[in-house]
């Protein structure tokens, strides 16, 4: 496979801070990443968290499994109450297809992690679960249907805590922004979604009414509309109406919504009830009129619903991702069918909070608000929120429709003197891929937190120390191999013994002290490409040419070359390689799923002649690709690993 010392030495000398030991060790990518931004306290969550009445809307499609046409599509809205300790009551209207909506009410239960992620009975469809998260503040509710496979299932089910009274139509004031998606009679026929601007004057009128989006029946060509007639009533709890005109064909919003509201007037939740009117309506106050690229930064949870009528292809999505403030974004997802994403995504603030949220830049887009303005002396401060829709320029056609939502997730730190892990801070090594993105068995993670390690080391020996300086990591009561501790960051393999269980429980004992215990998602893979940065890009590829040296701009990779792409989290191999042992060279260890493949800028590799376990490394993986005969060129080529457990992480390689 090519791997030995002199390979070591050479990612040694050029992947900054990515430590590879002659022996057989793979050390940590050590980067200045922070989970827990804005970090509050030590506090975690548990169900007392989630408590009280809260307003909700929900659109839930179900479509054919081999034709992926719908055959069911329904929205609800209406109150929801949790009592604190694992159950809810709810009472609404519900409507299906062509039928108008009617009275509905239920019960369910839900589970509240430490990390704010909840799962409860699906309002809608109770032999369903929505995986959700609860907003930093607690005010927020969002999340989709992702981990049961009983059949072809997405939605989006938003909730807003119900204010305790004092409504009225002065609540909504000033600018919002909002995106809604709509499929009339349970038809794709005409299939909308689209993002709109307006204003509320406060005493019932909306004004500087624009909605951008497409529409199935009108070609799927993105127009600019603007309804003349709309208006909204507020009542003293927070329910109402809104109006947008006349319902027309050819109109991306009109007809009348029923509408919530938040205490604070933040947040405007809808839903159409008449016959046939299956939508959903989301919107947000403006964040401000003088927002700037670095207003988009922090940690946020993010759910959508989204439709591809070409391919006639639904997904629905609940996750995180970690902003940095300079158009650069970390996704990572749960899609329907249990099946992981995480990649890297752009994003362009404009003054007014509108701009762009996508895995690539596209010049002139605007697809996103940001809104929910956080106040902090004087100033809006930070978004709480964003709402987008799939939609394009106008005048551009796209068969991709749909809509998210985005709240700011928890954050947390630690108390002085307390061994504490962060309960969204297990993350795979290679991409720190944010919760809910899963881990496997032999992968190498990053443990983060604070009064992990009373000092600093990286064990050179193999087979690596299960307790270093006084340090240990339990995994499932399994003593975890360290690669290395710090006070701040522990990298360790998951023992392989774990394979078969659905989540990891995760806790660090420093010296005696324990640290709370992490809970998270235990897939049979997590790919995850290594990276590295220099001064033009922070997210190189770690591959390297048949011959052992760097992949890089002055040594870039050629069309049909083949290549060494190196990875963690490629799950079981064969022979089955034990916890703390050095992948074997002859015969090596491959992979046992034989739908890993490496995709270049969404091509498939003319070829993979090998993927599994990198000869002498712990719990490193080696991916041989061929580089596509028509492969892209350029100095910023993304690649991407493709496994039956999901899409790694993009990363890029020069090709010529």
């Amino acid at each position: 496979m090519g791997m030995g010392p002199s390979i070591a030495n050479t990612l040694r000398r050029a992947v900054h801070g990515l430590v590879f030991n002659v022996r057989g060790a793979v050390g940590t990518i050590i980067l200045l990443m922070v989970l827990g931004e804005a970090a509050a306290s030590a506090q975690t969550f548990t169900n007392s968290s989630l408590n009280g009445k809260y307003f909700f809307v929900q659109l839930l499609v179900t479509v054919n499994a081999t034709t992926g046409v719908p055959t069911t599509v329904t929205n609800v809205g209406g109150a929801i109450t949790f009592n604190g300790g694992g159950s809810f009551t709810y009472a609404g209207s519900l409507g299906t297809n062509a039928a108008a909506a009617a009275s509905a009410n239920g019960s369910g239960f839900y589970s509240v992690s430490a990390d704010g992620s909840v799962n409860f009975t699906n309002p809608i469809r109770t032999d369903l679960s929505v995986n959700g998260r609860l907003s930093a503040d607690q005010e927020v509710i969002l999340g989709s249907t992702t981990e049961d496979a009983k059949d072809v299932t997405g939605d989006l089910f938003v909730a807003i805590k119900a204010p305790l009274g004092g409504m009225s139509n002065d609540s909504v004031k000033g600018a919002y922004f909002g995106s809604t998606m709509a499929l009339p009679n349970g038809a794709i026929q005409s299939l909308s979604s689209s993002l709109l601007s307006f204003a509320a004057n406060g005493s019932g009128q909306f004004s500087s009414v624009s909605v951008t989006g497409h529409e199935a029946d009108q070609f799927d060509t993105n127009v600019v509309q603007t309804p003349s007639i709309t208006t909204y009533s507020i009542q003293t709890d927070g329910t109402g109406t809104a109006n947008f005109g006349p319902a027309a064909s050819s109109s991306l919003l009109n007809g009348g919504k029923s509408i919530f509201v938040s205490a604070d007037g933040n947040y405007i939740l809808g839903f159409s009830t008449g016959a046939g009117a299956r939508d959903i309506f989301l919107a947000t106050r403006s964040f401000s009129s003088s927002a700037s690229n670095s207003s988009l930064s922090g940690r946020y949870w993010i759910a959508e619903l989204d439709y591809d009528d070409s391919q006639h292809n639904l997904s629905s999505a609940s996750g995180a991702f970690s902003a940095f403030g300079n158009q650069s974004n970390l996704l990572s997802e749960r899609l329907n069918g249990a099946f992981s994403f995480s990649s890297a995504y752009y994003d362009a603030i404009n003054a007014n909070s509108l701009g762009q949220f996508g895995p690539l830049a596209e010049s002139g887009l605007v697809n996103m608000a940001l809104g929910a303005p956080v106040s902090s002396g004087g100033k809006n401060s930070m978004p709480d929120a964003m709402v987008g829709a799939q939609i394009d320029l106008p005048g551009f056609k796209t068969t991709y429709y749909g809509v998210f939502f985005a709240v700011q997730a928890p954050s947390f730190s630690g108390s002085p003197g307390s061994v504490f892990l962060y309960p969204n801070g297990v993350v795979n090594n290679a991409t720190f891929a944010p919760s809910p993105n899963a881990i496997a068995p032999g992968d190498i993670v990053s443990l983060f937190g604070s009064g992990l390690s009373l000092a600093t080391d990286q064990p050179t020996a193999v087979p690596l120390p299960t307790n270093d300086k006084g340090v240990s990591v339990m995994v499932n009561g399994i003593a975890a191999p360290l690669f290395y501790i710090s006070p701040s960051q522990i990298v360790a393999e998951i023992p392989v013994q774990l394979a078969g269980s659905g989540s990891a429980t995760v806790q660090v004992i420093n010296n005696g002290q324990q640290s709370n215990v992490a809970t998270v998602p235990l897939a049979p893979g997590d790919p995850g490409i290594f990276m590295w940065a220099d001064s033009t890009e922070a997210y190189h590829a770690a591959v390297l040419h048949a011959n052992g040296t760097l992949v890089t701009s002055s040594n870039p990779a050629t069309r049909g070359e083949t290549v060494e792409v190196f990875a963690t989290g490629l799950g079981a191999l064969s022979p089955a390689v034990a916890t703390n042992t050095v992948n074997p060279s002859s015969p090596a260890a491959v992979s046992t799923d034989k739908f890993v493949n490496i995709l270049f800028d969404g091509e498939s590799a003319a070829g993979i002649p090998f993927a599994g376990g990198a000869p002498t490394f712990i719990g490193l993986n080696q991916i041989n690709a061929v580089v596509p005969i028509d492969a892209t060129t350029g100095a910023y080529v993304p690649i991407q690993i493709e496994s039956s457990s999901g899409y790694s992480d993009v990363a890029n390689i020069p090709i010529q």
